[in-house]
């Protein structure tokens, strides 16, 4: 358990499980339920796995995911899932930009980049909406000599940090982006990348497949 109420969930594996870094998987509630999880661990380290958790009160899924971890019993899980992956080492910019929980999609990415020996510049944004949410903060600042981290905490003058971010900061002109969080964070983190004109860049997001506009 963490301060900012998110939890942090190790899994040791009993049976081979294949995944790319950044993609998720499904944790099956025996009612059949699946309840998605993004994976914030890199593929290098199996058979260990580590999921963040936020639990949101009102939220059925975060209901039935709760009573699987105060069981402490066996967990079922299937996957993988999502197209949004990255492997390494790069060639080309990249650019990671996380909201909220969002953050674990990134993580492992970063981690599986660090395991490849990765030597390339990657931007890594992560916005919240107060600083004791930045439950990875110690662990980002001083994670490789390449990342270079930027932490985002909205404010009543900037309730939308990650957008003005944005557009005070230069883009790459080629690469990728990877967006990760809810989907309305995503859906306003594009507008913006359109408006400031991001061309001959890859834009992706696991939100265009579960939740398009």
């Amino acid at each position: 358990h963490h301060a900012s109420g998110v939890r942090l969930i190790s899994l040791a594996l009993s049976a081979p499980f294949e995944f790319h870094a950044g993609q998720y998987l499904n944790v099956v509630h025996p009612n059949g339920v699946r309840i998605p999880m993004s994976i914030a661990s890199a593929p290098e380290r199996l058979p260990e796995l580590e999921l963040h958790y936020r639990p949101l009160p009102g939220v059925a899924e975060a209901v039935l995911m709760n009573e699987l971890l105060e069981a402490g019993t066996e967990i079922k899980i299937e996957g993988r899932l999502g197209d949004v992956h990255v492997g390494g080492p790069l060639n080309e910019n990249l650019l990671l930009i996380a909201g909220g929980s969002g953050i674990s999609q990134c993580r492992a990415i970063v981690e599986h980049l660090r395991c490849v020996e990765h030597s390339g510049d990657v931007t890594l944004v992560w916005s919240v909406t107060q600083p004791d949410h930045l439950y990875a903060d110690t662990e980002l600042r001083t994670f490789a000599r390449w990342l270079d981290y930027q932490p985002i905490v909205d404010t009543p003058q900037a309730k939308s940090a990650t957008l003005a971010w944005l557009r005070t900061n230069p883009l790459p002109t080629s690469g990728r982006i990877v967006v990760s969080g809810s989907p309305g964070f995503v859906h306003a983190v594009v507008d913006t990348l359109n408006e400031l004109g991001a061309s001959g860049i890859t834009i992706e997001s696991d939100v265009f497949s579960y939740a398009p506009r």
